[in-house]
């Protein structure tokens, strides 16, 4: 089976028809029943995608989803596999433009759509209470942002747990960033023993207060995942290590949104 994606780009010229020979040389050689050729795109894209008639079939981004869907709702799901479907299915969602509540649309450099489908698989293993929100992956996509964090009803600001990756070269932080609470780092700095359980230290990040480790550097490509997985790893830990601090380690959690 030979599969061709298009999520934002339409064919080249003659792209299309060549696929379609492509498709006719493998059956001319394996037998006429022994190779297709498949498409795959959002459904709304489809509808209107000039070339979709030199495939033998077309499916939506929407249809995988929904099939997906289906597996995790059948009975006795591993809770590994839970976790990795629902990270595809929310990856899916982002590239059809779902994500509530935004005109978010897809601009994907494929190698870092391929960086993230591995790093969430990861995720889902190191941190299988989390999920990661989709992103772009475009140019600018450089972290990666954890949904479900348990944020208690009364806390005073808005929290979000983050992994931000760089360019490869150095470090820099998985974090913490509770919103508005900037100006109380240089009060922190003086407690350090707020943060000794989780090896951690503050810094401003804009207008929020970050609660921080150090993490390798990543360079978020694809081709890239397997050289730099150790790294991927520790920041994925240290990830863990701030969730694990928040939600269970209530006296200096409680100490930053007091300086809210």
């Amino acid at each position: 089976m030979l599969i061709e994606s298009k999520i934002t780009a339409d064919f080249q010229p003659a792209q299309a028809e060549a696929y379609r020979a492509e498709t006719a040389e493998y059956r001319r050689k394996l037998g006429e029943r022994r190779a297709c050729s498949a498409l795959i795109a959002p459904a709304q894209k489809l509808a209107a995608l000039a070339g979709r008639e030199h495939f033998d079939f077309a499916i939506s981004l929407e249809e995988v989803a929904d099939t997906l869907r289906e597996r995790l709702a059948g009975e006795e799901v591993a809770d590994e596999l839970a976790a990795r479907l629902r990270v595809r299915i929310s990856l899916l969602e982002a590239l059809c433009g779902k994500r509530s509540g935004t005109s978010w649309s897809p601009v994907t450099i494929a190698g870092k759509r391929d960086f993230a489908t591995q790093y969430a698989d990861l995720a889902s293993l190191i941190v299988p209470n989390l999920t990661v929100r989709p992103s772009t992956d475009g140019p600018k996509a450089l972290t990666r942002i954890f949904d479900g964090l348990r944020v208690q009803a009364d806390f005073p600001c808005n929290v979000s747990l983050r992994h931000e990756f760089g360019t490869g070269s150095g470090f820099k932080y998985a974090n913490i960033q509770f919103a508005g609470a900037a100006e109380a780092v240089s009060s922190f700095k003086s407690r350090p023993e707020l943060f000794a359980s989780v090896a951690a230290e503050t810094a401003a990040a804009g207008k929020s207060l970050a609660v921080r480790i150090a993490t390798p550097s990543l360079i978020p490509d694809g081709g890239q995942f397997e050289v730099q997985k150790d790294k991927v790893k520790a920041g994925l830990e240290a990830v863990a290590r701030l969730a694990r601090w928040f939600e269970e380690d209530r006296v200096p959690s409680r100490g930053v949104a007091s300086a809210v």
